[in-house]
C-alpha cells in the first residue's frame, strides 16, 4: 500500500511539473517557453576584452519575441533587427533568417552581439532573466523591459 502511495505522489509530482513547464507552439511549428514573449535587453555578453559598456556606450542591444505572429525584432545596439522564431523546447537558433538593417557602426559592439547570436544553442529564463548559452556555457543574459 505504502508503495502505491508513492508512486501515486510521484506521479501526480510529474504531471504538475510539466504542466507549469507547458510551451507555447507558434504557427510556424516552433515550441518556446510563452514567458519569453515581449522585449529583453542584453546586460551580459562573453567573448570581448572591452567592458560592457565600453562595446554599447549609448544603446544596448534588445530582442522583442512576438509570439503571435512567430516573429523576433529587435536591435543589435545601431542597427535593426527582425526574423522568425525558431525553437523547439529550450532549443533555440538564430543562425538563419535574422535580417539587418545596413547603417555603418562603429566600435565591434555589433559585431559581438550578432557572432554570439550565431552561437546560441539553448535558452532558459529565470527570474526576469533569460539566459543563452552554447556549448561553452552561458555566452550572454538579458533583462526583461
Amino acid at each position: 500500500m505504502k508503495k502505491i502511495i508513492i508512486m501515486s505522489v510521484i506521479a501526480l509530482s510529474a504531471v504538475l511539473t510539466s504542466c507549469s513547464n507547458k510551451l507555447k507552439e507558434l504557427s510556424n511549428g516552433s515550441k518556446i517557453d510563452p514567458k519569453i514573449e515581449g522585449e529583453w535587453e542584453l546586460t551580459y555578453i562573453t567573448g570581448p576584452r572591452i567592458t560592457f559598456d565600453g562595446l554599447y556606450p549609448n544603446r544596448k542591444p534588445a530582442l522583442n519575441f512576438n509570439l503571435k505572429d512567430a516573429k523576433i525584432s529587435g536591435n543589435t545596439s545601431c542597427n535593426s533587427l527582425t526574423g522568425e522564431i525558431k525553437a523547439d523546447g529550450q532549443k533555440i537558433d538564430f543562425k538563419k533568417g535574422l535580417a539587418t538593417t545596413k547603417m555603418f557602426c562603429e566600435g565591434t559592439g555589433e559585431y559581438t552581439f550578432l557572432k554570439m547570436l550565431d552561437q546560441v544553442e539553448t535558452y532558459t529564463i529565470k527570474d526576469n532573466v533569460l539566459s543563452f548559452s552554447s556549448s561553452l556555457g552561458e555566452i550572454m543574459k538579458f533583462k526583461k523591459k
